[in-house]
């Protein structure tokens, strides 16, 4: 989650999405961690048990839409790796192509912005 996020609401809002799993095994409550902290975003892992190891391909599945529409619903931004690139006067000129790059935002699974100094 992002930095900016409110952490207390985080593992609320996980903690909640996961006991209301009406499939998971009833005999473990699940448990939701602060794994660390990334260079763009608070890492948080959650342990759900199932009681049919066969199911465990379609549970990750209904778990990840889980909890993307809980987060969603509660307004938590789910962050994505970013690249700030910052040039030097001089050494970095911009072209066409990044000129555009810089002006489509780079959009994809990476967000690239990239700046030239003035």
């Amino acid at each position: 989650m992002a930095y900016e996020s409110d952490q207390a609401l985080v593992r609320k809002t996980l903690e909640e999405m996961a006991v209301e799993l009406e499939w998971r095994s009833k005999a473990k409550k699940p448990v939701v961690f602060r794994e660390g902290f990334g260079s763009s975003r608070v890492n948080y892992s959650v342990d759900v048990w199932i009681d049919d190891a066969n199911d465990t391909r379609s549970r990750s599945s209904d778990f990840r839409e889980a909890v993307w529409w809980s987060l969603k619903e509660a307004g938590i931004v789910i962050v994505f790796p970013q690249l700030d690139v910052h040039g030097a006067p001089g050494v970095v000129q911009p072209t066409e192509t990044t000129k555009s790059l810089k002006d489509s935002g780079c959009r994809g699974y990476w967000n690239c912005v990239i700046c030239f100094p003035s």
